[in-house]
Parts: C-alpha cells; structure tokens; sequence
C-alpha cells in the first residue's frame, strides 16, 4: 500500500528524530570519536608525568595519611540545610590527607598541591564526601606575598564504600 504524499512530512520527521537520537548514543559510546580522552589515556599521562610506575600506589597522590573520627553536628546547621550531616549527633567520618604526584616516596617539602578527602557515614547509610585542594599559587618568590589557595569541590553524595576519595 502506497503512502500518501501528506504523510510524508511526518515520517520524515520521525525518521530524523530517530537519527539524531542513534548518532547521540553513538557519540556518547565513543563511536563517533575513539580519539576521545578515556580513564586509560589519562592514566598513562599520569605514569609518564611520575616518570615510573609505582606498582600498589595510585597514580595520582600516592603519597597519603588516612584518618578516622567523628563529626559532631551541634544542630545549629540544620537551621540553613536539610543535609543529613547537620543535625545534632555525632557521624563517623573517615579521610585521607595526600599530597600531589605519583611518588609514594616523595618529600614533604616539596612546592605541591596537598589534598583532603573526606566521607561521612550517614545515618541513613549513604556516605557524604568533600574534597578540597590547596596548593602555592604566587608569581613572587616571597613568602609575604604568596598565600595558598583553595579549591573546595562541591558535596558529594554516593552509596558507601570501604576507600575515601582523596
């Protein structure tokens, strides 16, 4: 049965709408654009930025401290926020602080960026992160004209696990 010429308009409509929405999944699975950077690529230019693989290390911050202790929320920042982290009582945390680079055996003093990771054990068992940054940042070679800065990432919610980003 032939289709009427009316209708030609709409199937083809139908037909692009359903093109577009392959070449996105397409795209998005990477077969449009295998150059695309992937956890392996920036893996590799992690190992070459260390100069060596340190075997049972990350490869970004290698060098780290782990803690363990407990937050205690007075209530006051439930008054702004609904975050399950504020009201009044006591949460299991957990972290690590780590400095820059992939050399597990690398000085303190070293002119890096340092890190700290944090995760809350929440009462309802999910887990709260923070992350922040600090490192140098200063043209001037003198220590009253340098200050560090800091980069706080936003809050992260995600299902419990045993290992703290970092």
């Amino acid at each position: 049965m032939p289709v009427p010429t009316r209708d030609l308009p709409r199937y083809a409509l139908i037909l692009a709408i359903l093109g577009i929405v392959v070449l996105a999944f397409a795209w998005a699975a990477g077969f449009l654009s295998p150059a695309r950077i992937g956890g392996g690529t920036i893996a590799d230019a992690l190992e070459g930025a260390n100069g060596k693989v340190f075997p049972g290390f990350r490869r970004a911050h290698a060098k780290g401290l782990c803690v363990t202790g407990r937050f205690e929320a007075n209530g006051a920042g439930s008054e702004i926020s609904r975050a399950a982290l504020f009201p009044k009582g006591v949460v299991p945390v957990i972290g690590r602080f780590s400095t820059g680079g992939g050399n597990p055996a690398a000085t303190d003093g070293r002119n890096v960026f340092h890190a700290l990771g944090l995760r809350f054990a929440l009462p309802d068992g999910e887990s709260g992160g923070w992350r922040s940054t600090t490192r140098r940042s200063s043209s001037s070679p003198t220590p009253p004209t340098s200050s560090p800065s800091s980069a706080p990432a936003s809050p992260i919610r995600r299902p419990a696990s045993p290992i703290p980003n970092g």
